[in-house]
């Protein structure tokens, strides 16, 4: 709707966009790294920690991208407040191609799984389980089930799995390159948790803990966008105005977003020339309600 009036050739702050809108900050680009390094290096675990909104799914949605050809499957865990025979069982579905099981157990799952990762290590291919909200698991007992899954990971794959090295401690004994890496995204109260977890504490390889934006990041980001949809923020915004915007969302992207998407919606409504100070306020006042949800 306001695209054509700021010149614009589409709407600059959608919360997901293509590629093109990604901003390369200091914060994103060191986790993205990261990431890919332990995922290069068949390394264990990943720890994506960061506030809401700050831009874990969009550091997620550019490794995506990204990932090596010998990575795959990617499996996805929207939703960990799971126990420990739930998460095996939705594991071993989504590892046999998503085809519905009637009957399970965990047993079985255990098998199912431990088959998967066979076929993955034997076609040199690395799984991937990324696990969101990961700071849910820790009541229902998902850590324990990731250091089993871990132990599986870890063990030859011509050698059989018997219950002792699934459920016991594989950790020292298993000798095989591992063949699964989880990546967990979470709210900073997913660290103390894993410190609780000593076992399976010591296999994270990274933490990646996601900061807000300084000032200087909130003009480069927005400046960014805008030129990312054929505008410019020189021409659109007045300075002040992105000092306000910094200041009254914290620096945090989805706040920005949110903040910057009305201004421009307001701004055509009233046929602004630019976007002041004093107008950011404004809005910004009407969307606190927003924000405090």
């Amino acid at each position: 709707m306001y695209a054509s009036y700021w010149k614009l050739t589409e709407k600059p702050f959608e919360d997901r966009l293509t590629s093109r809108f990604y901003y390369p900050s200091s914060t994103h680009q060191t986790a993205l790294l990261k990431i890919l390094y332990a995922i290069e290096n068949r390394r264990e675990v990943v720890v994506l920690c960061g506030p809401s909104g700050v831009g874990k799914s969009l550091v997620q949605d550019q490794l995506r991208a990204q990932l090596p050809e010998f990575v795959g499957p990617v499996i996805s865990l929207p939703y960990p407040d799971l126990d420990r025979d739930q998460l095996l069982a939705y594991l071993a579905m989504q590892l046999s191609d998503g085809a519905d099981q009637q009957q399970t157990s965990p047993a079985l799952s255990i098998r199912q799984i431990e088959s998967a990762i066979r076929r993955a290590s034997l076609a040199k291919k690395q799984i991937l389980l990324l696990i969101e909200e990961a700071e849910w698991m820790e009541a229902r007992g998902g850590f324990e089930a990731l250091r089993l899954l871990l132990n599986l990971a870890k063990i030859p794959a011509k050698a059989p799995v018997s219950k002792d090295t699934a459920e016991g401690n594989a950790d020292e004994s298993s000798t095989g390159q591992t063949g699964l890496t989880i990546l967990m995204n979470g709210q900073p109260s997913l660290l103390p948790q894993l410190e609780r977890q000593v076992s399976f504490n010591q296999r994270i390889a990274a933490r990646c803990i996601l900061n807000r934006f300084n000032v200087e990041e909130t003009y480069s980001y927005i400046t960014h966008r805008l030129r990312a949809a054929g505008g410019s923020a020189d021409q659109i915004f007045e300075s002040a105005a992105i000092d306000s915007i910094h200041f009254l969302t914290d620096g945090v992207p989805r706040r920005i977003n949110n903040l910057c998407d009305m201004l421009l919606m307001v701004g055509y409504a009233q046929e602004s020339q630019k976007i002041s100070a004093s107008m950011v306020e404004e809005v910004h006042r009407d969307l606190t309600p927003v924000y405090a949800s």
